[in-house]
Order: C-alpha cells, then sequence, then structure tokens
C-alpha cells in the first residue's frame, strides 16, 4: 500500500494473489485498509483505464505506472483504487465502471433470482465433411475421427482438431470442411497447413482439407477468429471475411498474429494485428497493417478501409477468458452476453445511454454478469433463454 515493492518483491506478491492459495487472510487486509482511509479515492477516468489495464493485461509493474501517471498524493489513491478494483476482481470474479457519470434511483435486483441460472459457454463446435456429414466435438472421443482426400483429421488430447495430410492433393480434387461453434462455445483448430485458428462463439470457418502446393491458401471467416498464421510466400494465406450486410473484404497473412470480429449483427468488420503484417483488401482498395492498428470495415461504403491505432488485448480478450469494453454502449455488450451465454436479448422501452469501460470474467454464471451491470442501475428480466432490459429513468449524463 505505501508504493515500497521492489520489482521482485511484487512479482511474488502477485504470483501468491493468483495461486490457489490467496486466502481470506490478504483479502481482509487489504479490505480493510480500504475501509479505513480517511478520503475517498478519485482517479480520472484515464488513470482508471491505465489502472484496470494493469490489473487485468499488463506486465509493468505497479512502481513504473504509478510514477508515471501520478503525483506522490495520487501515488496512494492509485494503490487504494487498483487494491479495490483487485478484490472486486477477485472475489466477484470482475467488474465494470462507468465512464459517463449516471444516477438510477432504483434499487438495484439480482436477475434471475429464484430461477435456474444459465452457464457461460464452453468449449465445443460441429465439423461438416465435405460429403455433408457431421460431427459434434465436443462429445467426440480423443483420436482418428474422419479421412479425407489424403488427410486424417484427429481430435487431439487438448481437444482441438487437427490435420495431417498424408498425400499430396490434386487440384481438381479439393475437399472443402467447415467447422462451426454455435453460440455458447469456443473451438480451437489446427489447418493443414499448421495455422493455429480460435474460433468465437457464432462463427463459421470453410477450408479445404488439405493445401495445394505453391497455391494460395484459403479460408473463408463469418464470426470471429483468432489466427497464428504460418508464412509462406509461395502460398500466401488469405481469410476471405463474409457477412450478411455486403461488407465482404479479403485479409492475406504475410506470417503473423490477428484476429478478425465479421458478425452479422455488428455494424462493421474489424481486423486487428497483433504481430507480423497483413494486407487488406475490399473492393480493389488496399491496406497494410502493422501491429497495434485495427482495420476497419464500414457498411454505408463498400470501398472504404478505416486504420486505427488501438489496445490489441481489448480485440483477443474473448480469447484469453475476458470480456473487455472500450468506451462501448450497452447494446455492443450485450451482444458479446447474448452470443457467449446463447440468450436472445431484447429492450423494453428507450434504451439506456451508458457507455461502459473495464472487463469480467467470461467463466461466470449469466446471474453474475447481469448482477455486475445491475448495480448501475440496470434491470434485467430472465425467461428461459431471454434476457429483457427493462427501461429505467436516469439523470442527465
Amino acid at each position: 500500500m505505501q508504493n515500497h515493492l521492489t520489482p521482485a518483491e511484487e512479482q511474488e506478491l502477485m504470483q501468491y494473489v493468483k495461486s490457489e492459495e490467496f486466502d481470506e487472510v490478504i483479502k481482509n487486509k487489504i479490505s480493510e485498509y480500504w475501509q479505513s482511509a480517511d478520503d475517498t479515492p478519485f482517479l480520472p477516468e484515464n488513470k482508471q483505464n491505465v489502472i484496470l489495464n494493469r490489473i487485468l493485461f499488463s506486465e509493468q509493474t505497479s512502481t513504473q505506472l504509478l510514477q508515471q501517471t501520478t503525483t506522490r498524493k495520487k501515488k496512494r489513491y492509485g494503490m487504494l483504487a487498483a487494491a479495490s478494483l483487485l478484490v472486486l476482481l477477485l472475489v466477484a470474479g470482475g467488474f465494470f465502471y462507468l465512464q459517463k457519470k449516471t444516477a438510477f434511483h432504483q434499487p438495484p435486483i439480482l436477475a434471475l433470482q429464484g430461477k435456474k441460472d444459465i452457464q457461460p459457454g464452453k468449449t465445443g463446435a460441429i465439423l461438416t465433411l465435405s460429403d455433408g456429414s457431421t460431427i459434434v466435438l465436443d462429445s467426440a472421443r480423443e483420436g482418428a475421427l474422419a479421412k479425407q482426400n489424403g488427410a486424417n483429421i484427429t481430435k487431439t488430447a487438448a481437444g482441438s482438431l487437427a490435420y495431417d495430410v498424408t498425400t499430396q492433393t490434386d487440384p481438381g480434387t479439393i475437399a472443402w470442411n467447415t467447422i462451426t461453434t454455435p453460440r455458447g462455445s469456443q473451438y480451437e483448430i489446427t489447418l493443414p497447413d499448421g495455422t493455429r485458428v480460435w474460433l468465437n462463439a457464432a462463427t463459421s470457418l470453410q477450408y479445404p482439407v488439405a493445401f495445394v502446393k505453391g497455391a494460395e491458401r484459403r479460408v473463408i471467416l463469418s464470426g470471429e477468429a483468432y489466427f497464428e498464421a504460418n508464412s509462406n510466400e509461395q502460398s500466401p494465406f488469405k481469410v476471405t471475411v463474409q457477412t450478411h450486410h455486403n461488407n465482404e473484404g479479403e485479409v492475406t497473412a504475410l506470417g503473423t498474429r490477428f484476429n478478425i470480429m465479421a458478425y452479422d449483427d455488428e455494424a462493421a468488420v474489424h481486423t486487428t494485428l497483433l504481430e507480423g503484417a497483413v494486407l487488406v483488401s475490399r473492393a480493389g482498395n488496399s491496406k497494410r497493417l502493422v501491429p497495434g492498428q485495427q482495420a476497419i470495415f464500414p457498411p454505408e461504403n463498400n470501398n472504404t478501409i478505416l486504420i486505427e491505432n488501438v489496445d490489441t488485448e481489448i480485440a483477443v480478450a474473448w480469447k484469453k477468458g475476458f470480456f473487455r469494453f472500450d468506451q462501448q454502449k450497452l447494446p455492443a455488450i450485450m451482444r458479446q452476453v447474448g452470443r457467449w451465454y446463447n440468450v436472445d436479448i431484447s429492450y423494453e422501452g428507450r434504451t439506456p445511454d451508458i457507455i461502459f469501460g473495464g472487463g469480467i470474467d467470461k467463466h461466470l454464471p449469466l446471474s453474475r454478469i447481469l448482477g455486475a451491470l445491475e448495480k448501475y442501475g440496470l434491470r434485467f428480466e430472465v425467461t428461459d433463454r431471454k434476457v429483457n432490459v427493462l427501461s429505467t429513468q436516469s439523470t442527465n449524463n
């Protein structure tokens, strides 16, 4: 709390906090210190973002972070806030903070009270072979699943899907497979060329069971996926992006790690580059990304490509088991919740105009997610697998 930890001591503490040995003594000490503070800490919103990223993802030491962003007095506040948020993260499983000050006078209710809770998504997908037959991968046993066009298809001990090509593919006899994750499921697959792909919920990926040597390696994506593609100048790896609102485009990977979000219920397609390089193309227009950039295909213009510098961790938080929100409004958050918990979202009355930041663990039951949101004045009605966001009366933002 006094910000006197050495880097080695801080590393030891954080390892302890993340371990199963982190007990009530430490949590109670932090809580007591927080409760006995002589004044209420407040941090500007940009400092809240810094501390939030520190807790969830950053490898910076708290000493470096606070020296860079606060005065000595604010250092104490920053450590208090960080400790408070850490307790929330560990005890409650996650947290949100509001970036617009909004007051609601209705008492919060606990969603799903007295009802069976809805559990988070799981690992699972459906594999459709070239002959139209299907395999439910989450219930399939480990080992060989099928053989097609010189490729052995197996489910690994880790539960992912892998292809082992044993014979050279004839360009005239290419067979295509499709892997689909329903809402409430995620899955990992290793393609025939060794490219690893993680599929988010409600996603479809089409690909050949074996790539032709010397030809482009093309796959077709609808939904969201994270790629770790192998570099091969003679056989470039290309992703054709398809949505129902005429937002198609193409991403050519040049040995790289990148994320593509292309859902039908999202207005724009987002391609975020973490490492290497990609070339994004749309209707004859092409742009090259460098790490830390995101390409956006806005729906209002079929050949426009917007480039922005972004926090890449937000784009891939889903793969790491978190929801992350960067100045997002409630509908954007609820679309993610709907896909991951396999629930339909509806709104009664005016949709609350609230902008959220922060994050929360995706492995919590739905009641914990909605309960966190209810603390900020939102109210929900849950029936079967339907979540209705009730209208609320708020003061001016």
